[in-house]
Order: structure tokens, then sequence, then C-alpha cells
């Protein structure tokens, strides 16, 4: 503390007391603590006893937590994390806008769609992945009824650590949004937070894409898109109708909250962290360019159907072929139309009971819908069927994302087990599970 603070006291009646809140400015070097330690610090009281002013001094210890620590009773101290104009994210935006100028997805997209759909395969390019935290998940206090001291990275940290929880993975994503201009909210539900973004033409947006508007966000009298940014690995309208389901879900039972970054930066202003010497992955044109061809095909629900139309018109033909009923499940589960793919797996699951194909689509279904727990149910019931390394991963994964750390360390040591070639494709779990 360079500069000590004076907080002054209203006059006190002889054999009277009071309760003083002291407010310490503290220097840039709080940022080089990255865990909790014990500072001293001095109080001086000066007053006037009647006589003459007098001074007393007293040495005291207090808790300095962490440059990552946050208190989700004041939840728009999240405004601290989020650095648009962080160089790394300035360069990791450009990088992937650059990158992406030769693929076409679509010409009359939506300038601020575009803009966060590239970046959301950029995330996706460089190998990034949800790790959700055993120890101290997000627990947002308004909805939990309790606190809690939680630590969150700064959007460098999970570009070089390579992994995130929610609250992470959303500080990235809003940092590399709002790095290109486009206005951005967290959206908070029990125990979870991800990010939304204003459209730049809301309805001409949707439109062009043959989508509905019940999976647009309305704040404040602007649209926008709500994006679950966990969903790491499927295609941007994936992630972006689970979170439009679980807005709808939450809004209903009213246990939804929005933090505006506008706002919250009144009074939590971002913070710029000390330089660094560690390279920070950015998008190359052989990794971003896959993920983006996939886009068009499942972004625009038009082209989804017409690709779609041929399977169908042959399950009309064959309306008891498990193949095709499975097909059809996963590719609407893809993209995110989990009403229709929910159908078809259940058709299948009705004619082919012994199989564990229908089991692990369910599954699949539900983890893609953030429901662990039905997943693993899925899961559990195909192990039953058939002892695989493959269904072993899911069980892993979703008992990962569940939180269960223990169940998910056993799964993935019985994966490698069954099939050690299979288990060290999935380098993400045994980063986390070895």
């Amino acid at each position: 503390m360079d500069n000590p603070t004076e907080t002054p006291v209203p006059s006190l009646e002889p054999f009277s007391s009071i309760t003083v809140d002291l407010r310490a400015t503290l220097n840039r070097d709080v940022l080089t603590y990255v865990e909790a330690t014990r500072i001293a610090g001095q109080v001086q009281v000066q007053f006037d006893n009647g006589a003459a002013d007098s001074k007393l001094s007293r040495n005291v210890g207090f808790q300095l937590m962490g440059r990552n620590a946050i208190d989700w009773k004041q939840q728009g101290m999240i405004s601290c994390f989020i650095m648009p104009n962080d160089p790394d994210i300035q360069l990791f935006s450009s990088r992937a806008l650059k990158t992406a100028e030769g693929e076409t997805i679509q010409a009359d997209m939506d300038e601020h769609l575009y803009k966060a759909l590239t970046l959301f395969d950029a995330v996706q390019s460089v190998g990034i992945f949800y790790a959700p935290d055993p120890t101290q998940p997000f627990n947002f206090s308004k909805f939990s009824g309790e606190g809690l001291i939680d630590s969150v990275q700064f959007p460098r940290e999970t570009l070089m650590r390579q992994s995130g929880d929610c609250d992470d993975l959303s500080v990235l994503y809003a940092s590399l949004l709002e790095g290109v201009g486009i206005p951005t909210l967290l959206v908070t539900t029990p125990r979870h937070i991800f990010v939304a973004f204003a459209l730049k033409n809301a309805d001409e947006a949707v439109d062009s894409l043959g989508l509905s508007k019940d999976l647009l966000l309305e704040y404040k009298g602007e649209q926008f898109v709500p994006v679950e940014t966990v969903l790491l690995g499927g295609p941007f309208i994936t992630a972006w109708r689970v979170a439009a389901n679980t807005v709808t879900k939450y809004r209903a039972t009213d246990e939804i909250g929005f933090i505006d970054l506008n706002e919250a930066r009144k009074e939590y202003k971002t913070v710029s962290l000390p330089p660094h010497n560690q390279e920070v992955p950015v998008p190359v044109k052989s990794t971003l360019g896959i993920l983006l061809k996939r886009e068009p095909g499942a972004l625009n629900l038009k082209q989804v159907e017409k690709r779609l139309a041929v399977y169908k018109e042959w399950l009309v033909r064959d309306p008891d072929n498990v193949n095709l009923l499975i097909l059809l499940a996963r590719a609407y589960g893809e993209v995110g139309i989990f009403g229709v793919a929910h159908e078809y797996a259940d058709r299948a699951m009705k004619l082919d009971t012994k199989s564990t194909v229908p089991h692990q689509v369910l599954g699949n279904l539900a983890f893609m819908q953030n429901d662990y727990e039905r997943a693993t149910d899925w899961y559990l019931k195909a192990d039953k069927l058939e002892h695989t390394a493959a269904i072993q991963i899911n069980l892993a994964l979703s008992y990962l994302k569940n939180g269960q750390l223990v169940a998910a360390r056993k799964a993935y040591a019985e994966a490698k087990k069954l099939d050690a070639e299979l288990a060290g494709s999935h380098p993400e779990l045994a980063q986390l599970l070895e």
C-alpha cells in the first residue's frame, strides 16, 4: 500500500462505540499474489480528546486473497476478469478473424453472429476444453443461499492452461467478444454461468437462417444470443440451442440472473496483469478451417432439413430401420434440435432394447444438454449390456462434468485397461484423471 487511506469518523459520546468499515487502496503488486497470503498492516486513529489531538496506532494482520479469488456475493466482480484490451486477447481474436476470411459461412449472416461463431470455433481449434473444478464449482449465491470464494482464471491463463470451468470459459469468451466490439452479458442460473451477446440486427439474423426467435434472449430491449461456453467440441448452433433451453427453463422458475458488464464496471474496473513471457496459442487455418466448414450445414435449419430429407423419406418406407433412426437422432442432436432427436432415439430404443447403441445415443443427448446424471444412467445401462472402453470413456466424461472425480478416475482407468489406444486419444482426460 503506497498511499494509506483516511476514513472520517463521526463524533462519539463518552463511553460509546462505533464500527467503521475501512477501505484499503492497494498497488499493482497485489496482482503478483496467486495464492492467499497473510499481510501485515497498521491502523492509526487520530482524535481530539478535548485537550489536545491524540494518535493511537495498532499493527494488524489480514489475509490477502490471491488475484484469482472472487466472492460471488459481489457478482459484479467478474467484470475485473474480463479483459477485452489484453494484448493476448487482441492477438487471438484478430488472428482468428483473419484466418477465417477465406471461409464462406453465409454471405448475409449478421456481423456479430459471424464473429461470435468464428471466435467460438477458434477457442475449440486451439484445444481448449471444459474441465469442471470438483473442489470449488461455480455457486451463484443468489440462487444457492450461500456465498462462495471461488477462483476465476484470467482469459490469458485459460488460453495458456488450455482448460477451464464454466466461469473461466465464460470470461475468456466474453473477453474475445468485447474485444471485437460485441456487447456481452453474463447469464447466471443455479450453479452455472454462461455468455450472451447482442446481435446487430436480430430479426434479419434469425430469419435468414430459418431459426425461431425463441432462441433469442431479450434484455433491456435488445436481442441477445445465449451461448453455452462449456460445449466446446460441437458446432456453434448446439451451444446456442442448449443455452436458449437453459434460459427458458430457469426464467419459468425465476432462477435466472444477468450480469450487465457495463453496469458492473462502474464499480469493478478491469485490471491489467503484469507482462509475461509465455507463448499463448493462436488459431491456425488448417484446424479452424475444418471447424468452420461444418457450421453452414448445422446453423441453417433449412439446410439441415434439406440434407436429412432423403433419410426421412427412406424411413417412411422402412419405419423399423434402427440404423436410420439412430442416424437421424444423432444428426438432429448434433445441431441441438433435441426434441426431434429424442423422438428418433426413443423409437430406436423400443425396437432394439438389447443394443448399446440407442442407450449411448440417449446418453449423449442428455450429456449435450448438461444433464450429466441422466447421461450417466444411460451409459451405465449400456455398460451392463456390453463392457467396452468407449462406454467407460463416456462414463468418465459424465462423472467428471458432474464433479464426481473419484468415479471419473475409476472409469478412465478401466477404459485404459480395455483399450489403451482409445483412452490415449482423450488427452484432456489423461491430464485431469491420471
